[in-house]
């Protein structure tokens, strides 16, 4: 069955919620949701839905729609709402190359689409490029109906735009998802790779990051990585990692954003691409 959880911080009130921000993360590990009070840019509030391990994809489904359906947080009008789908199918289009006419097949030599699943794109201003990903149909048509208003991200895309502002010769930022993980790395603020690999274990985890580093020429003894995740448990993980990398960390909140004392550091990171996405105008 689900676990719900929720921090509620008590300057929220629902009488401003128009003066507020709503992310929705949406991914095999459940739903969360994280509110900020766009006025005083504080991070307010938290919720997840834990959900077990459903490999059915009417199931999957049921579970949203449920969730969504009946979530309290979902009666109250905000200024903002974003949907973050994480997927593992996904690609970046440059400007020149993007036509809607083409762009299913363009996807499809790289990735195969089921027929249960519709593609969704979104723009990368700063990259002058598209992203796009594989969503089943059933969840974007919850989302369509049930929240209208709501823009609809792929989980890389706050990630990226946050990669984009850090003024350094070389980034390197992995996010880590349930059986999968991104990874980005810039060069001079200039987007050179942007992947993703199923996993199992750690160790796979650990042998594709240096088997592309190594790929590109880098040298793993001078990497320094931004580890991104939306899991719970991710702290072994890193420990794991910080063992063949001198230098790991963790994403911050954006300087001009305060957090509520409810939230602890590693709450920050768990949840910060729902919060960095606030940053997604």
């Amino acid at each position: 069955m689900p676990n719900n959880n929720s921090l509620i911080d008590e300057t929220l009130d629902f009488n401003k919620s128009e003066q507020y921000k709503l992310s929705i993360l949406i991914s095999k590990d459940g739903l969360s949701f994280v509110i900020l009070d766009a006025v005083t840019k504080k991070i307010i509030a938290k919720k997840r839905h834990k959900i077990s391990a459903i490999d059915n994809i009417k199931e999957y489904c049921y579970f949203v729609a449920k969730n969504i359906n009946t979530e309290e947080l979902l009666k109250y009008k905000y200024k903002k709402i974003y949907v973050i789908y994480q997927s593992y199918k996904s690609i970046i289009i440059p400007s020149d190359l993007y036509s809607e006419k083409h762009n299913e097949k363009l996807f499809k030599v790289n990735i195969e689409l089921d027929s249960v699943e519709k593609l969704q794109e979104n723009f990368i201003s700063n990259l002058n490029a598209y992203k796009l990903f594989a969503i089943p149909e059933c969840i974007l048509s919850l989302i369509n109906d049930r929240l209208p208003e709501a823009q609809i991200i792929h989980q890389s895309v706050p990630i990226i735009n946050r990669a984009l502002t850090i003024k350094s010769k070389h980034t390197f930022i992995i996010n880590i998802n349930k059986d999968f993980f991104d990874f980005h790395i810039l060069d001079q603020q200039k987007l050179i790779l942007d992947n993703s690999f199923k996993y199992k274990t750690k160790a796979d985890i650990l042998y594709y990051i240096l088997y592309t580093i190594e790929q590109l020429g880098f040298n793993p003894k001078e990497v320094s990585l931004l580890v991104f995740s939306s899991l719970e448990d991710i702290n072994e993980t890193i420990n794991f990692l910080n063992q063949y990398f001198a230098n790991i960390n963790s994403p911050e909140l954006p300087k001009h954003y305060t957090n509520s004392y409810l939230f602890t550091k590693e709450l920050v990171q768990q949840y910060s691409a729902q919060i960095q996405v606030f940053e997604c105008e």
